[in-house]
């Protein structure tokens, strides 16, 4: 089978996203399939045609206003004369899913939603109309539309009034590498938060509450991580250094997944305090590791603490309550150490979504 992906970005860029069809991707060339990726690059400096284990990549020159829509109508001209038997576009936030739409001709079309945390003005100006206009008009031309929980289907199924026999669920997978350390060296005890820098992934909101339980003797020797590139780093930088955090907050950026691991390993607490994921491939990690975590109860990650994975906190949070509740797991992290969460792997993902074309295909 011909397959085409269509997304804002692919490899090297980090993210949900990115990992989602890198992971399925590549899995689907195992499977014996000829596999493309068609992606914006908003850098402009990677390179424009290359093949990466297996999947013909191609970039392409793009408009990307804060990182927020990615238009490029290279993209939409090659993806209209692709040699494929289907287009599978991801992100409700870009224009590669709606350029795959528009390109699709009498070839079968997928979208997957993928709707993160979003921060930027232009997707909150744009939201609801392009979700309930422009997106309902063009998702209706998919066969499919995969939502990665049913949280996430249930609100896409209100918001784009498209039939639910439209929807279906198939989850993110997950594969923890054999030689993550368990047994870690470690230098005082650290706290972690992954994601992109926006305003809506909360950062603020734990960077606040740090700072209070630094303030006590016996946290002196607690540090803070947070892994991530994004819009919101100038602001989040200033941040801690008006609360005289140089020191013990670090942010890095470019984490080539070994080393990303490590830090879960190492780290005696998760946090992440999102106003929305559809599901949350950042604490999926912390959850393998079987790390004390806080969330936000905020979509997805709401379920995650009604069942008991993580701590919730309602957002925005109070920060001394959030600061007394980091307090209470530094002090005995073994008290909430989350039991083992249920993961299916990449393979048994990509052999879904390979089934699903097939079903799609010989109707």
């Amino acid at each position: 089978m011909k397959i085409v992906h269509t997304c804002n970005r692919y490899y090297p860029y980090f993210g949900g996203l990115e990992t989602h069809v890198q992971h399925i991707s590549e899995k689907m060339v195992q499977l014996g399939h000829d596999v493309s990726v068609y992606s914006a690059d908003p850098s402009g400096v990677l390179p424009p045609s290359e093949i990466l284990n297996g999947v013909k990549v191609r970039r392409f020159k793009c408009f990307a206003p804060q990182d927020s829509y990615f238009f490029s109508t290279y993209l939409y001209k090659s993806l209209k004369t692709a040699d494929c038997d289907l287009i599978h576009g991801h992100d409700l936030n870009g224009f590669p899913l709606l350029a795959g739409a528009l390109a699709k001709g009498a070839r079968r079309y997928f979208a997957s939603l993928h709707v993160g945390a979003f921060s930027s003005y232009f997707r909150n100006l744009a939201r609801i109309p392009y979700d309930r206009l422009v997106m309902h008009r063009f998702l209706g031309r998919a066969s499919k539309i995969i939502c990665v929980s049913e949280y996430e289907k249930r609100l896409y199924q209100s918001i784009l009034s498209l039939p639910q026999s439209q929807f279906i669920v198939i989850p993110n997978g997950y594969d923890l590498p054999l030689n993550v350390p368990k047994n870690v060296l470690k230098n005082g005890r650290s706290i972690l938060s992954v994601g992109r820098l926006e305003k809506a992934k909360g950062f603020h909101y734990l960077l606040k509450s740090f700072a209070k339980v630094g303030c006590r003797p016996e946290f002196n020797d607690v540090t803070l991580t947070l892994v991530g590139k994004g819009p919101y780093e100038t602001q989040l930088r200033r941040l801690i250094s008006e609360l005289g955090l140089n020191g013990t907050v670090k942010i890095k950026q470019n984490v080539p997944r070994e080393e990303l691991l490590n830090l879960y390993a190492q780290c005696d607490l998760f946090v992440l305090l999102s106003n929305y994921e559809s599901q949350g491939l950042a604490v999926w990690d912390a959850f393998a590791l079987r790390k004390p975590t806080i969330t936000s109860t905020s979509a997805v990650l709401g379920e995650y603490a009604k069942q008991g994975y993580s701590l919730g906190v309602e957002l925005p949070p109070n920060t001394d309550d959030l600061a007394a509740k980091i307090e209470k797991i530094l002090r005995n992290p073994q008290q909430y150490t989350p039991r083992p969460f249920k993961m299916p792997s990449w393979t048994e993902v990509t052999k879904r979504i390979i089934a699903l074309y097939n079903e799609t295909l010989s109707q």
